[in-house]
């Protein structure tokens, strides 16, 4: 392992402890980590770490490998996206601002460029909706390929920071529609 991977390796987990505490601790054993080059198995710690954050920040994560399109996919969601949508909802109606034209839609497209905009090898598609009819239907998928390599942890960074976007986002959208209340009342 080198000084840049082993940098990579404690940003990310950094990153996750500072985002969400609560599953730095479950899922981070810096005990079975290994940092010795020489057998290798540092690689396969980072990587299951970093799958297993992937796996476990949002609430929902399905994945499929397709391969005759030799890709594969993995959707995340979570009730703090679906409360993102529904708050930016409220926010538009209020403002009478259509779903194209409402700055937090547009806050959650700049969010997944700047984090997954990386890589040739891979895409990305986020769906929001102000006014979901099921459960998880407010989401994100990754589109990786096989002919390119995609870095990981890049990609677990990026899951991180989504993560926390959504969440402060969440937060400064109830207060602001909290202070509208107030005064309209």
């Amino acid at each position: 392992m080198n000084f840049e991977e082993f940098l990579n390796i404690i940003y990310l987990l950094k990153l996750l402890y500072e985002v969400e505490p609560k599953v730095f601790r479950k899922t981070v054993d810096l005990g079975d980590m290994c940092f010795e080059q020489d057998d290798g198995y540092y690689y396969d710690s980072l990587y299951e770490m970093a799958l297993e954050i992937s796996d476990s920040l949002f609430a929902y994560a399905w994945s499929e490998y397709y391969d005759r399109r030799g890709m594969s996919i993995t959707v995340f969601s979570d009730p703090l996206i679906e409360e993102y949508y529904r708050l930016a909802g409220e926010y538009g109606k209020a403002k009478g601002i259509a779903e194209a034209d409402n700055l937090y839609f547009t806050q959650a497209e700049e969010e997944m460029r700047r984090n997954f905009n990386f890589s040739y090898s891979m895409d990305w598609l986020l769906k929001g909706y102000a006014e979901p009819k099921r459960p998880y239907q407010s989401r994100f998928a990754l589109f990786i390929y096989e002919d390119g390599y995609v870095d990981i942890c890049g990609v677990t960074v990026g899951l991180v920071r989504t993560y926390q976007f959504f969440r402060e986002n969440v937060q400064e959208m109830r207060e602001m529609l909290s202070r509208k209340e107030e005064t309209a009342a």
